[in-house]
């Protein structure tokens, strides 16, 4: 049953340090509220309450006592907040001892009042009174809040018994101070409850809110490693087929709009079976990452180049006529046949073939118009004896 009941008490206590900051805040706001109203008790039992007796004059002065301290508190409390808050002093810890304290010596002075009012009144006003502040004004956690409020009944309980001489007044007003001090625990407990679980559904929003964002961001990304591998060849990283002609079939809407003729070029790796046979499958896909690396830093960023299937590659040179694309494929065969491919400690030294022809903006299937002419140029350099380069024929 105790740990039921413990359980039932530190429910929400995860809201503890927010509520600690939110009540740091509020402790500000009803102490500028009270200087004002301590104040006007001050002057209104200054300067309109006459004391005809005795027991009246210990009454007065007690109560503009009593709101003095108060007016002192409070001022005290306002520099203090100011003083943390500005300074980037205000820790958890000292959030906590400062509320409990302020609110025990606001009940202390309340029951103070209430103690003194006996001495001319029956009534237990004050003590209801700081009960319903303190539960409205502050957030504080069924485990404190509790125990606080069964502190200041018994401070009531022994307090009032000392002016209060009528012991049926007495046990009425013992038994009315058990109705504040329930109002005050009920008020309390419900106002932290209804926090707590605005607090639990604001982090909740947050948390789904933080796990859509980082769901749609693995969504963008599985999407964007999708749509690499549906436009890259998975070996060389080049563009594969299907993206080439997607793209080229774009840039030919900017030909047609300038009236500009590009042209395509097909690069054909000669005997490249024979390296396969030699040195076995994987020299072979390193050697094509290696050549696919050495043809791209030769072209320029505007060209387009792919892995059109196997070892061979297609290029389109963007707004380059077919006679000087023939001399950037004389100078990429010249740079593939000087260059020494290192791979896997084996140096191996190949050489290529290209087929040239022209991308005509104004043939409606120009792409493969031009792919079938380059494709024969290309045959016609395997055929003339390989490293070479041909332009398709008129």
């Amino acid at each position: 049953m105790l740990q039921n009941m413990k359980k039932i008490l530190q429910k929400y206590d995860e809201v503890n340090p927010e509520a600690c900051f939110t009540n740091l805040r509020r402790m500000k706001y009803v102490s500028l509220v009270g200087i004002l109203v301590s104040m006007l008790h001050i002057l209104y039992f200054l300067f309109f309450v006459i004391a005809e007796n005795d027991v009246e004059s210990r009454w007065r002065i007690g109560i503009i006592s009593s709101h003095g301290v108060l007016v002192l508190l409070f001022a005290f409390t306002c520099l203090t907040i100011t003083y943390l808050t500005k300074k980037n002093k205000a820790t958890l810890l000292r959030i906590q001892i400062s509320q409990y304290i302020f609110i025990l010596i606001m009940m202390a002075i309340g029951i103070v009042i209430v103690t003194l009012d006996q001495l001319v009144t029956t009534s237990i006003t004050p003590f209801l009174v700081i009960c319903t502040i303190i539960a409205l004004a502050f957030l504080l956690r069924p485990l404190a809040s509790v125990p606080i409020y069964l502190i200041s009944y018994l401070l009531f309980y022994v307090s009032i018994a000392y002016t209060q001489n009528d012991p049926f007044v007495l046990a009425s007003n013992r038994v009315n101070g058990l109705t504040a001090l329930a109002i005050g625990i009920a008020l309390s407990n419900i106002l932290w409850k209804y926090y707590a679980k605005d607090f639990s559904q604001k982090n909740l929003i947050k948390q789904q809110n933080t796990e859509l964002v980082l769901e749609k961001k693995k969504l963008e990304e599985t999407n964007e490693k999708l749509n690499h591998l549906a436009a890259y060849d998975s070996l060389t990283g080049l563009l594969n087929r299907r993206e080439f002609e997607k793209i080229v079939n774009k840039t030919l809407l900017e030909m047609k709009r300038y009236q500009s003729n590009s042209c395509i070029m097909i690069v054909d790796i000669d005997r490249f079976k024979d390296v396969n046979d030699r040195y076995g499958h994987p020299v072979g896909d390193e050697l094509l990452k290696a050549v696919s690396i050495l043809v791209k830093n030769e072209l320029r960023e505007i060209d387009i180049i792919a892995r059109w299937g196997g070892e061979e590659f297609i290029i389109m040179l963007h707004n380059t006529p077919a006679q000087d694309g023939a001399r950037v494929a004389e100078r990429l065969r010249g740079a593939i046949e000087k260059n020494k491919f290192i791979i896997d400690e084996h140096e191996i030294r190949i050489t290529a073939s290209f087929g040239i022809s022209e991308l005509l903006y104004f043939d409606t299937d120009c792409l493969n118009t031009a792919y079938r002419k380059a494709d024969k140029a290309l045959y016609i350099a395997k055929n003339g004896g390989r490293n070479q380069c041909a332009l398709e024929s008129k």
